[in-house]
């Protein structure tokens, strides 16, 4: 049987300051637990912020060695060009020697072509052209030295054929002819000209079938008034040889007439 023994005043109080020690460990306990609820994350904090911190610095430094400005090379300036030498002084001129005075030679005249005389023989054929022959002029008196005579104005006539002429003879007798004709016509017989040389082309009847100028005598109008006169002789007396070739160069002077 338990015996229920009144409570003393001494064991009261003894209840009393238990439950305020057991209370004052709970609001103890329960604080510790606040703080610790609060400090576990400012402490993680702290080390985030830390190592955020120590990988920044980190980073900066490696930055700063991969970044490093590329070393610029000394230029050194090259010296200046040495001046150039002093140009060599030129040796004093001496004088020119004096000029020698050349007394200008008298300019000789051109001696005048001599024309062929109308007594002069020219060469001759083989056969002498014994036989007359005719040409288309005006009526002369006598004969020249090819034993041409006037004829009536149909044309010249003769032996033909080119009788005894070789290739050389006969280019001798159509100058000696043609210098006749231009000295006898009234168109050119008081023209002056030198020196000038006319192609003359014949047929083998010995027609003339083109006269042009080989050498001119410088002035237009006389190289016409030839040509013209020479087209106009028509046939020679003689047929050229078979073997002269053409055309038949001629070469024809005229001086003015006493």
């Amino acid at each position: 049987m338990s015996s229920n023994k009144p409570e003393t005043p001494d064991s009261r109080e003894d209840t009393s300051s238990r439950l305020s020690a057991l209370l004052d460990e709970g609001r103890q306990a329960k604080r510790s637990r606040s703080a610790g609820r609060f400090v576990w994350p400012i402490v993680g904090l702290v080390v985030v912020v830390g190592l955020g911190y120590f990988i920044w610095r980190w980073a900066g430094d490696m930055a700063g060695v991969q970044r490093e400005a590329p070393k610029v090379a000394a230029i050194i300036p090259l010296p200046p060009p040495p001046p150039p030498p002093p140009p060599p002084e030129k040796p004093p001129e001496e004088p020119p020697p004096p000029e020698e005075v050349v007394e200008p030679k008298p300019i000789e005249e051109p001696k005048p072509i001599d024309q062929p005389k109308p007594d002069e023989a020219p060469p001759k054929p083989a056969n002498d052209m014994a036989n007359a022959m005719e040409m288309n002029t005006d009526a002369q008196a006598g004969s020249d030295a090819f034993n041409i005579g006037a004829g009536s104005g149909s044309g010249m006539a003769g032996s033909g054929g080119g009788g005894g002429f070789g290739n050389a003879t006969y280019g001798q007798y159509m100058s000696y002819m043609l210098q006749k004709i231009l000295r006898e016509d009234e168109r050119t017989r008081n023209l002056v000209y030198r020196g000038v040389a006319v192609n003359i082309w014949l047929d083998t009847a010995g027609q003339v079938t083109r006269v042009e100028v080989a050498r001119s005598s410088g002035d237009a109008e006389i190289d016409e008034k030839l040509v013209a006169t020479l087209r106009a002789v028509g046939r020679v007396d003689e047929r050229p040889p078979a073997s002269t070739p053409m055309p038949i160069r001629t070469s024809i002077s005229s001086r003015r007439p006493s």
